[in-house]
């Protein structure tokens, strides 16, 4: 959920969630992510920059000789007011990049000297204010634990060209060290949250420096910092600076940074001197390690004491050279792509040294910040989801990488590596200070060793922003750790548990209590917390979050849109007069259509290409008077324009016209917050700007950045859409309700003046809700509401504006009761070891794949109890059976398909990394034990050395298999990806197959030309299995809907577990995005990188994230997921629901015993299939897949908790009056009085000679049914079900092949059910 290329609206690079300062929630594994964990010896330690060889580590800084130094404090000037200089030779970097954006190299791991592991942050696309570059801004690098630290180059230098240990040395000339920054991660957008000091050649030039509380979110800041070169000064020493950004509160950051040298300034005002009086403190030089008491603060300052004695600067990842005094900052050991390298696996960092390019601005020393952003943010999510950073995958019963997912609601994007499971790889302790010390001085790195099994899994579950509104300084915050779970299993496939769970305050160590919930008062501001979960083999796992407490002020202002309202101006009672139509967020009072200003949104107040639509906005705010005493406000407008505090009219402009002018006023106003309006109708000419200033000021300044705030408290909500949009009159059913300002916990939503009941607010553009039941009888429409309120006394949102919903007579509540399965006698849950897939037979048994057990068959009666089982037994050593399909070309016969693979391969059996084709797809039918493998039908399969293997069997019209190839890499490319086995695509990876099996001699024994290099090793044999669409990173769950389309759930990548592909020949850092709904069409790509294809379909070189435009032979998700590892799917074929057939269900897997407990989606598709929209949930529980039954329920094995799930509908039975089944009864579905009710038929597709044998389920068929499909009878009933559920019979033949039909149940009383929507059962063609 997920880095370089990142969705815009929350993308993390190299974060997760649960702890630092963000969030991302992706896609990809079987677990939601634990925060990062301690390191452990199989952890590999972060490098501050890549080996010269094992053991040996390139010199961070060269040999600190110089005993003082002199740095003037950053200079903070006007650009007019700069003197005027030479034209300086520059050195410029933007962080967090592997392209040259300019004159701007790309980040040079070479100068990354951080001791810690750090990460990219990136928000490409997102507005940035202040700047006619935003791409600079647009991505970062962060620290969360420890300092961020870069040995920067001095152009020109004689020491940076030839090494040496000596200073510049030129004449006094000006080094001027100018660093950028802008505020881009959302919950940092208000002061106080991120705060850091700066510090130059060991002496700090800054501190405290909190770029929002400076500049304001979204803006550009500009530092510059002059460092003086005489020979006695350590500012510059052997053509270097150190720079080093020490963390105060949360991750200290950096955009980019320029090193400028020019002639010489002349002397330094000494207004900016600073004290470099200090004192050398700890161990001597050959410790490896000097501190300097500066100004009573000590602070490290860490050096190489390898290369103490060659003199020698190399930042490059080459060769330390011992003799040549060189300063390597090229990256001779850089890999083709010049990819930067900061884990430590031997690539290198190429490119970003001294190039030597002018600057083409005189002005050294522009501490500059521009005005805000114009885009809006209409959501203000400040706190980071310490949550699961993780996602389920299906088939990772065993291990899992790092959710994903961002959902919607989501905007934190910056956290520390959060694995997927707390075992794979953490961050260094940091208070070891010897992290970046050659070997003989601290700890050597050593390469990752797996641990033995992947046991305990802490996480912590979704940290929504905690409001503080009775501002006592405190609020009281639920945690919760609902999704820890373990990954251990005994031998038989049992699922261990978990025995204890403790949370702490990670700052101070208390311990804040023990269970999986508690709740605790936290203080205003940002609070680490840690979880700590231990399991039944005794293995500990920690999560690691962090508790956001905000006052209600946030930063903005927030606009409504009012459509052709009757009067204006507007009611200054925002909670009175008309509703807004939309809403919207902004972070300046500055609109149009001019490059500089933010465009008046679209929407149902202004129809696309309507200019003379006649719409308002009102724009609430509060304005910081700096004193008391007269301001002056103005407008730049077209139309009509009105300016308002408290009740007071500072200025209004009453006539409308095209012609933009001025106008304003003056006022007073107190110190302090003041709350004012703004209010516009255009004239045509859609522009309006608005100016404070101070008596006695300049010139007005737009109203932006700091002089915009706005109270969350006292926002009117505003209804955009909702979804469902209508309901059966009895209620039930969940609808999410879409908008903007649902800020405060207490809301209220209202059906027809009905309250809804369980009312969830999501987000503050989300609400979900279950509908009431309606308040008359028959069809109607109603107005649904939302009112928002605030607890304390404090005045309330209001009211929102009104949208129409509508109940329906003839349509039942969808409801949903859900439990496990259970044994024969219904006394305790069925145990199912590791179940992962299902699928009904045509003997009428369920067929369940498992992890190490093989397949199990059971038989389950109406009631959810299993009365007959038997297994095949092992499959294969560690083997998971991830996917199961039967042909209905096969008629009556039971023949399973079964998908196996050996996930972990090189783990669990021993094998290298090139044993990757060990996927098979095998054929099974019964024995005389229970079912025996009789042939193996596909061998040679591309299986991932983590947890994606073949899954997503499924049979197309014509009797040909396909199925799904997991992707072996996390976005691409083996770049970085030891986490997720460290190998890449293939020929046959991440795509959806094909195989003829139908073709005379069949050859689905694939080979290759050799499997050491994946990216190019070809296919050789097997040509029978063919390429069907790509780009299909790890799917797990297909559904072939009787509209002719495919659909397939796919889960995205997750940050840190490997980098993604941008070329054939480059990447960049990987990332984390939300798991996918798919159309699959024959020769679509969708998205995920495989080089090896790209050879000759170089499409497939770039890794595509899900909001890319659909272009490029690239085809976008139908759907994006939120939150979660979304797998199972399934299309409703049941009657009971009519309004449900044909949807799609999608099952979110859910995680261990005692974890969350999933959800089951409803997703509706248009008529001819290729749109999609969620439509609630059918079920607060689910499982990893899912079938449905006769009986309109559906099974879900749940793989980490053992068990099988059923979810079952609720509905009454219908009349005996009621032959078309929607009326109401008594519900004991029992007996062959009443009428019948066809509830579905399964299997529901059969070849079109007939002969398929099929279970009808419903109520009340009697003793002696029968029934038609499309009106011919079907033949051979049998094995009645003595309660009248059920019956069984083999189908007639198809008048048209292909043909969709319905199925109609008739009693011995001539009483009859048919079924509905577009049809029941399918033939092939």
């Amino acid at each position: 959920m997920a880095a370089a290329l990142v969705p815009v609206s929350d993308a993390v690079g190299g974060g997760g969630s649960g702890g630092g300062d963000g969030d991302s929630d992706g896609g990809g594994c079987c677990c939601d992510a634990a925060a990062p964990r301690r390191w452990r010896p199989w952890q590999p330690r972060s490098r501050p920059f890549p080996p010269t060889g094992r053991g040996a580590w390139v010199a961070a800084i060269v040999s600190a000789a110089a005993t003082a130094f002199a740095i003037a404090v950053a200079a903070v000037y006007p650009a007019a007011a700069m003197p005027t200089a030479p034209r300086p030779s520059a050195w410029r970097m933007s962080i967090g990049t592997t392209a040259a954006l300019g004159d701007w190299a790309p980040e040079d791991a070479a100068t990354l000297v951080t001791a810690t592991p750090t990460y990219v942050g990136a928000r490409w696309g997102q507005p940035v204010g202040g700047t006619a570059t935003p791409a600079l801004y647009q991505t970062y690098r962060f620290a969360p634990e420890g300092n961020l630290s870069y040995a920067l180059p001095v152009p020109g230098s004689s020491a940076s060209q030839r090494g040496g240990s000596r200073a510049v040395g030129n004449g006094g000339g000006a080094v001027t060290v100018r660093l950028h920054w802008a505020e881009m991660w959302p919950p940092a957008a208000v002061p106080g949250v991120r705060v850091f000091d700066v510090w130059l050649g060991g002496e700090r030039v800054d501190a405290g420096l909190d770029v929002a509380a400076v500049a304001g979110g979204g803006v550009a800041l500009i530092r510059s910092y002059h460092v003086a070169t005489s020979s006695a000064s350590m500012g510059v020493r052997d053509g270097v600076v150190r720079l080093e950004l020490v963390g105060v509160r949360q991750s200290p950051m950096l955009a980019a940074v320029e090193v400028l040298v020019s002639a010489p300034w002349g002397r330094v005002n000494n207004e900016g001197e600073v004290n470099n009086s200090r004192t050398r403190e700890g161990p001597s030089p050959n410790g490896g390690e000097w501190r300097y008491r500066q100004n009573g603060d000590a602070k490290p300052w860490h050096w190489n004491a390898a290369d103490v004695n060659n003199g020698t600067a190399d930042h490059g990842g080459g060769t330390s050279n011992d003799d040549d005094s060189s300063a390597d900052h090229g990256g001779s050991s850089s890999d083709d792509e010049g990819r930067a390298d900061h884990d430590g696996d031997g690539g290198g960092g190429g490119g970003g040294g001294a190039d030597g390019v002018e600057d083409s601005s005189p002005d050294l020393s522009d501490d500059e910040q521009g005005p805000s952003p114009n885009a809006s943010d209409d959501e203000q999510d400040p706190s980071p989801k310490a949550s699961d950073g993780e996602q389920d995958h299906p088939s990772d019963a065993f291990d899992g990488e790092q959710d994903h997912s961002p959902d919607a609601s989501d905007i934190g994007d910056e956290l520390p590596l959060n694995s997927s499971d707390g075992d794979d790889e953490a961050l260094p302790d940091a208070t070891n200070d010897d992290e970046d010390l050659p070997p003989d001085v601290g700890d050597v790195p050593v390469d990752p060793v797996l641990p033995p099994e992947h046991k305990a899994h802490a996480i912590i579950d979704e940290l929504l922003p905690a409001i503080d509104r009775d501002d006592d300084g405190e609020e009281l915050v639920e945690l919760t750790g609902y999704r820890s779970h373990t990954h251990a299993f005994s031998e038989n496939g049992e699922p261990g548990r978990l025995i204890a769970t403790a949370w702490f305050n990670e700052e101070t160590q208390e311990q804040l209590g023990t269970g999986l919930s508690i709740k605790v008062a936290f203080p205003l501001g940002s609070t680490n917390i840690r979880l700590d979960v231990t399991d039944s083999t005794g293995d500990v796992s920690s999560a690691y979050g962090m508790v956001s407490v905000t006052s209600s002020v946030l930063p903005g202002a927030f606009c409504s849109y009012y459509a052709d309202p009757p009067d204006f101006p507007l009611p200054l009672d925002v909670r009175s007069g008309p509703r807004p139509v939309l809403a919207e967020h902004v972070t300046a009072l500055d609109f149009g259509n001019n490059s500089d200003a933010h465009p008046f949104p679209r929407g149902p107040h202004s129809p696309a290409g309507d200019d003379d639509a006649r719409w308002a906005v009102r724009c609430v705010y509060l304005f910081p008077a700096s004193h008391d005493g007269y301001y002056h406000f103005a407008a730049e407008s077209d139309g009509a324009t009105v300016v308002t505090t408290g009740h007071k009219e500072v200025f209004s402009r009453g006539s409308s016209g095209r012609d933009t002018r001025w106008s304003g006023g003056w006022v007073h106003l107190s110190e302090g917050l003041n709350e004012m309006q703004v209010m516009y109708k255009p004239g045509g000419g859609n522009r309006l700007r608005v100016v404070a200033t101070s008596r006695g000021g300049s010139s007005g300044v737009t109203v932006s950045g700091d002089s915009l705030q706005y109270d969350q408290d006292a926002i009117v909500p505003t209804i955009l859409s909702v979804e469902p949009s209508s309901s059966a009159s009895a209620g039930g059913d969940r609808v999410s309700i879409y908008g903007a300002g649902f800020f405060t916990n207490s809301t209220d939503v209202t059906f027809g003046g009905v309250p809804a009941t369980d009312v969830r607010r999501v987000s503050s553009t989300l609400l979900t809700a279950v509908v009431p039941p309606a308040a008359v009888d028959g069809t109607s429409e109603v107005a649904l509401t939302v009112t928002t309120g605030a607890a304390a006394g404090k005045a309330a949102g209001g009211t929102s504006n009104e949208v129409p919903f509508y109940y329906l007579s003839n349509a039942s509540a969808v409801s949903f009761r859900y439990d496990t399965v259970k044994t024969a006698d219904g006394s305790a849950p069925f145990p199912l070891p590791s179940g992962i897939s299902i699928v009904m037979g045509p003997d009428g048994r369920y067929y369940l794949g498992t992890y190490a057990v093989g397949v199990m068959v059971l038989t389950i009666d109406v009631h959810h109890t299993v009365q007959d089982q038997c297994t095949t037994g092992s499959l294969g050593n560690r083997t998971a059976v991830i996917g199961l399909a039967f042909n209905p070309a096969d008629g009556a016969a039971v023949r399973l398909y079964a998908a196996t693979s050996s996930l972990y391969y090189e783990r669990n059996l021993g094998v290298p990394k090139s044993a990757w084709n060990n996927g098979k797809v095998l054929l099974l039918e019964p024995n005389d034990e229970c079912l025996g493998v009789t042939r193996e039908v596909i061998t040679g399969l591309p299986v991932s050395n983590h947890d994606h293997g073949t899954s997503a069997l499924d049979f197309d019209q014509d009797g040909n298999l396909r199925f799904m190839t997991g992707g072996l890499s996390n976005m691409g490319t083996s770049v970085n990806a030891e986490r997720l086995g460290g190998i890449s695509e293939t020929p046959l990876s991440a795509a959806m197959l094909i195989a003829y099996i139908n073709r005379p001699a069949f050859d689905g024994a694939i080979t290759y030309s050799q499997t050491e290099d994946q990216d190019t090793t070809d296919q050789t044999g097997g040509w029978d299995v063919e390429i069907y669409a790509t780009g299909i990173r790890s799917a797990f769950g297909a559904v072939l809907h009787t509209n002719g389309q495919q659909y397939v759930t796919d889960n995205g990548p997750n940050a840190e577990f490997g980098d993604a592909s941008a070329s054939c020949t480059s990447v960049v850092p990987g990332g984390t995005h939300g798991d996918e709904l798919l159309r699959i069409e024959r020769g679509g790509y969708y998205g995920h990188a495989n080089r090896n294809r790209g050879r000759s379909h170089p499409r497939e070189c770039a890794y595509r994230w899900p909001d890319a435009p659909g272009n490029g032979g690239y085809t976008p998700p139908l759907l994006s997921f939120g939150t979660g590892s979304y797998t199972g799917i399934v299309e409703v074929l049941s009657n009971v629901f009519p309004d449900l057939k044909h949807d799609l269900l999608v099952t979110r897997f859910s995680g261990g015993i005692g974890g969350q407990s999933g959800e089951t989606k409803r997703v509706r598709l248009s008529e001819q299939g290729h749109r999609a929209a969620f439509a609630g949930d059918i079920a607060d529980a689910s499982g990893v897949d899912l079938t449905e039954t006769p009986h309109g329920s559906y099974l879900m094995p749940r793989v980490q908790k053992g068990e099988l799930l059923y979810v079952a509908p609720v509905y009454l039975r219908p009349s005996r009056n009621d032959g078309d089944g929607d009326g109401d009864g008594d519900g004991d579905g029992s007996g062959s009085g009443g009428a019948p009710f066809f509830v579905a038929v399964k299997p529901h597709r059969g070849r079109p000679a007939g002969g398929n044998v099929v279970t009808i389920g419903g109520l009340s068929f009697g003793s002696s049914p029968s029934a038609t499909f499309g009106g011919k009878p079907c033949t051979d009933v049998h094995d009645v079900a003595a309660d009248g559920t059920s019956f069984r019979c083999t189908t007639p033949p198809a008048d048209t092949p292909g043909s969709l039909v319905h199925v109609a149940v008739t009693t011995a009383a001539g009483l009859t059910s048919r079924g509905r929507g577009r049809g029941d059962f399918w033939y092939m063609n």
